[in-house]
């Protein structure tokens, strides 16, 4: 019985040391993304590691409400809702291309296409072209080329 006990103590903190790893993201070397089928793609790593990548790797960007996969003009994009550091009420959109290799897995590229929220937008969308979708405002793009940076997420306390 006493053995049983220790037994079980031991499992149930391995398993509560493994609920709090950290989780690292390295672009050059993990892969974001695989194919499901023609059109779907399922993400690989954590989306709060890579709002943490993009808010750490993309001037002006403050804040990522979310991060997600998309597919148009037959290429994978990974896209960030992100908020600006100068005006946290104006949107940024962000599409950051992904790689296919011929195995059917994706890796960030640096090419960023970024549309942000002038006057009084408050959401940009970038499918199929960077426009308002909420408010009356406008919004503008710009393409350029950034490597996102490795990070480390750490547990929260």
């Amino acid at each position: 019985m006493k053995y049983t006990l220790v037994s079980l103590i031991f499992v149930f903190l391995g398993q509560i040391a493994g609920a709090q790893r950290a989780t690292t993201f390295d672009p050059a070397t993990d892969v974001v993304a695989i194919r499901k089928n023609t059109d779907t793609l399922e993400m690989l790593v954590d989306s709060e590691v890579l709002a943490l990548s993009v808010r750490e790797s993309i001037p002006g960007v403050s804040f990522v409400d979310s991060v997600r996969l998309v597919r148009f003009a037959r290429s994978g994009y990974l896209l960030a809702y992100c908020r600006s550091n100068s005006h946290p009420e104006a949107a940024i959109t962000l599409a950051i291309l992904l790689t296919e290799t011929a195995t059917g897995t994706f890796y960030t590229d640096q090419l960023v296409i970024s549309c942000s929220s002038t006057g009084n937008c408050r959401e940009c969308s970038l499918s199929p072209a960077c426009a308002c979708v909420k408010g009356s405002g406008s919004c503008e793009q710009s393409v350029r080329l950034i490597n996102l940076k490795k990070v480390t997420l750490y547990p929260r306390n």
